[in-house]
């Protein structure tokens, strides 16, 4: 299944739907923005337990950066991004 995010298309798999399913889940993305707090794609993906390779980290940097609504900057060669905080266990 082809993609699109901000403007780019990428092919999905049941993985990255899986873990974009798991970001959705696992972050509370209406939370006041005042909350958010800045994280590398690759912190974060292995906060989550997820490996991945170059290529792929650039999908879930689109697929974040598209979640929080395009908050995402480089510094030093990578790519940080606003991530709101983790949904607390109910």
């Amino acid at each position: 299944m082809s993609l699109y995010l901000d403007g780019d298309a990428f092919t999905s798999s049941p993985k990255i739907d899986a873990a974009l399913d798991k970001l959705r889940d696992s972050f509370d993305w209406d939370a006041p923005r005042s909350k958010w707090k800045p994280a590398t794609i690759p912190a974060l993906l292995q906060h989550m337990g997820v490996t991945v390779d170059k290529g792929t980290r650039s999908v879930y940097g689109r697929a974040v950066s598209r979640l929080n609504g395009g908050k995402r900057t480089y510094r030093n060669n990578n790519s940080i991004v606003l991530l709101p905080p983790e949904k607390s266990a109910q």
